[in-house]
């Protein structure tokens, strides 16, 4: 019965090989975390909701808020990522109208300040200031 004792305590001692390249030192240790936060700190929004996934399960949004200085929508959302896709998931773009690629919206432009569809106005008074920069008023032809 000694001898299983003696033997159990062994085998709990004893570390699998992979274990031994994870024995960090302090200071690797809080090298690795002030790498993370600084990657958190220069990432996008969508980045950084992502990066706060990894977080350990057990810390709460006012935790994760103080320890990243995050805001407390970044960290309510990760949680949320987190329960329900697991650890550095993605977060889903849930706006319903995505923005117009700007050679569309340009192509449009062009397109409605042709002359056969719309007619400068007449009024040098009737001008429309778009990023400071006058620019004439024009109506729509309506011929079918």
């Amino acid at each position: 019965m000694r001898d299983n004792l003696l033997n159990d305590k062994k085998e709990k001692e004893e570390l699998p090989a992979g274990n031994e390249l994870l024995s960090l030192t302090l200071s690797e240790k809080n090298e690795l975390i002030n790498g993370l936060k600084n990657l958190f700190h220069v990432s996008n929004k969508q980045e950084q909701v992502r990066l706060l996934t990894i977080a350990p399960t057990d810390w709460g949004r006012q935790r994760l808020q103080k320890f990243f200085d995050s805001s407390e929508r970044q960290a309510r959302r990760s949680l949320q990522i987190r329960a329900s896709k697991g650890v550095l998931a993605s977060p889903e773009d849930l706006r319903g109208n995505k923005s117009l690629n700007t050679a569309v919206a340009d192509a449009v432009i062009k397109f409605y300040e042709e002359d056969w569809i719309s007619r400068v106005s007449t009024n040098k008074s009737d001008v429309l200031l778009i990023k400071k920069q006058p620019v004439a008023k024009r109506f729509m032809l309506l011929i079918m």
